[in-house]
């Protein structure tokens, strides 16, 4: 039945609720969390600085803890993204989401772009990774090959991030 508080909670589910902002406060951060388990989605997504509470505040709530690595545009070095990466899993995040540094790829630098990536899909020890593509900056042979690096790399999902500067 449509409208019951059951399909929502399936939908939300499947849902990552998402606070990026630099300018998170310690009651948008508490308001965020309480939308998160009232609606059980599947993972609040936090700024890192975050993370530790978060997992203490979903404990046994069967939501995950999801944080990003260097959005919007992934211009930090390889080694420093790796070193958040580790950071995020000591801190107990069960989901990192990367923005791997596209100017490789565009520039045929194909090995540093693959290398960007693994480097977080190692440190993270097994946690979900979510490398996010920007569609529309990569053509269509760019784009195969950033989905079949970013496989290669051992990433557990691609995402897509639109251009924000054309909404």
């Amino acid at each position: 039945m449509v409208g019951t508080s059951h399909d929502i909670t399936s939908v939300a589910g499947h849902i990552q609720h998402t606070l990026i902002s630099n300018a998170v406060t310690r009651a948008a951060w508490e308001k965020h969390v309480e939308a998160c388990i009232s609606y059980h989605f599947h993972a609040a997504m936090v700024p890192a600085m975050w993370v530790r509470p978060t997992v203490e505040a979903l404990r046994a709530t069967g939501v995950r803890t999801a944080s990003w690595i260097d959005l919007p545009f992934g211009c930090a070095t390889s080694a420093g993204k790796a070193y958040e990466a580790s950071e995020l899993a000591r801190a107990g995040a069960d989901e990192i989401d990367l923005m791997p540094n596209v100017g490789f790829l565009l520039s045929g630098m194909e090995k540093e772009y693959l290398e960007d990536i693994r480097g977080v899909v190692t440190a993270a020890e097994g946690r979900t990774v979510k490398v996010i593509t920007e569609m529309t900056l990569l053509t269509a042979a760019q784009l195969e090959r950033a989905v079949t690096l970013a496989a290669e790399a051992g990433v557990s999902y691609l995402k897509n991030l639109i251009d924000l500067r054309i909404i």
